[in-house]
């Protein structure tokens, strides 16, 4: 188990978006699948390929990122040269929607990779940048975890915690990588939102989201996650 770290707080009209940056612990169980979960591509390999370690993965993290921004420990970590067991379970139910302003969002999709790294970047409590890569065993676990998140994030619409109701907008982003889809998380009680972004990358998956007082600057995230699939493949 590992902790997730938390979401960058909006300035806000009323309560603090989602988890009101609390930190939360996540769990491998996960609920019933929902039938709305697409397959992985055709073209995706299914022949295993030997994982990057998170250390590798840590060094394909951005680090270039506002010099406003300062590190927060407590959000980064990654498997350094040990393995962990890849989950292959459903997606999770849709009580989970507040869980993709987390760092580790990919989790929602009910799988995990054998290795990993996270970085998270915040800026005071108001704005935050956070980073993912999990490396799977084949390029279709890879395309299946995406499958799986993009349909999770597409039953998220809608959702209410306690403190607001937040609107969730899922579109897809051709050319970047070999798939990707966007999230954009806006509520009327908020001043901003969150942009997030989740890619594969060969036999690896980048979720990466910006939260930021202003939509256009979270949109950077995007290039953040660009910036990390070219470190992946400059590992290649």
């Amino acid at each position: 188990m590992r902790n997730l770290a938390r979401l960058g707080c909006l300035v806000v009209v009323v309560p603090l978006l989602l988890t009101a940056c609390s930190t939360a612990t996540t769990s491998t169980s996960t609920t019933a699948a929902s039938s709305a979960a697409a397959s992985p591509s055709a073209a995706a390999s299914s022949v295993a390929i030997k994982p990057l370690t998170g250390t590798q993965l840590k060094a394909a993290l951005v680090t270039d990122v506002p010099s406003t921004f300062t590190l927060d420990k407590s959000g980064t970590r990654d498997t350094g040269l040990h393995v962990q067991v890849q989950t292959y379970g459903p997606m999770k139910s849709r009580s989970h929607c507040a869980d993709l302003g987390f760092t580790a969002w990919i989790e929602t999709s009910g799988m995990t990779g054998v290795a990993f790294a996270q970085s998270d970047y915040v800026n005071g409590h108001i704005q935050e940048i956070a980073q993912e890569i999990d490396s799977y065993f084949t390029a279709a676990d890879a395309a299946q975890a995406l499958s799986q998140l993009t349909a999770f994030m597409k039953q998220c619409k809608t959702f209410t915690t306690k403190s607001s109701t937040f609107h969730l907008a899922v579109s897809s982003l051709p050319g970047l990588g070999d798939g990707a889809v966007k999230g954009v998380i806006t509520s009327p009680d908020v001043v901003g939102g969150v942009v997030e972004v989740a890619a594969v990358e060969g036999n690896n998956v980048i979720t990466a989201l910006y939260s930021a007082t202003k939509l256009s600057t979270a949109q950077h995230i995007t290039s953040i996650v660009a910036q990390i699939q070219q470190n992946l493949s400059d590992q290649a």
